[in-house]
């Protein structure tokens, strides 16, 4: 795992932990399981095929299940880091808030 501070202006903005496929899929696996624990984590798992899988708190959304094949991105904000597999950008909004896409 890797881990990067977000700051700007010298104020901390928020966490992005950058894991491996094995670590990721550790994580997001014990997140699935524990369903009834879930409140303000969200989770978004984009598919090569262009589908993606998306769950805040108990709530699923996105045009597919959970699979664990296929997967190009994963990532999973626990309320106070990111934490994320495959290729992304954030951004930062009124100097205070951390965005994953």
């Amino acid at each position: 795992m890797k881990s990067k501070n977000i700051t700007q202006d010298g104020k901390l903005v928020g966490i992005i932990e950058e894991y491996s496929k094995k670590e990721i899929m550790s994580i997001l696996l014990d997140y699935l399981n524990n369903l009834d624990f879930l409140e303000d984590e969200s989770i978004c798992v984009d598919y090569n095929d262009g589908t993606f899988f998306y769950l805040i708190g108990k709530e699923q959304f996105g045009d597919t299940d959970f699979r664990s094949t296929g997967i190009k991105k994963v990532i999973i904000d626990n309320g106070s880091t990111f934490q994320v597999y495959g290729d992304y950008t954030y951004r930062i909004e009124d100097g205070r808030y951390l965005y994953i896409e």
